[in-house]
């Protein structure tokens, strides 16, 4: 019984440095490789930041809504190039392309028009 606790007791002190290696080396390579992209919203015209703002990476289900300041981040986004839609009531929505190749990139600012419509 005793050397059947010890071996078991070996076992772990040998497997367990395996494990932990092979998790942090995979751990290090994924963080990497995503990358956070942050950015903020604002009126064209007035210059204004926009609130509620829907920011999405087009067929990722990545999305967020801008906060009070108009500021948001999408984290654990991987390398390419995106398609980013922006869409707030009242304002055009609009679309651009995105190229992520794994650095830090600047703050995204993003400039929206207000619809104007004419009543008759």
């Amino acid at each position: 019984m005793k050397k059947l606790f010890a071996l078991s007791g070996l076992l772990c002190i040998l497997y367990f440095p395996v494990v932990m290696s092979s998790t942090s080396e995979t751990g290090d390579k994924e963080e990497a490789t995503l990358i956070s992209v942050t950015g903020k919203v604002i009126d064209h015209k007035s210059g204004e930041a926009l609130a509620g703002v829907l920011v999405e990476i087009e067929n990722s289900g990545a999305r967020i809504y801008t906060d009070f300041e108009g500021k948001f981040e999408l984290h654990d986004v991987a390398p390419g190039t995106y398609s980013i839609n922006t869409y707030l009531i009242s304002y055009e929505s609009l679309k651009f392309d995105l190229e992520l190749n794994g650095e830090i990139i600047e703050p995204v600012k993003i400039e929206l028009n207000q619809i104007s419509r004419i009543v008759p």
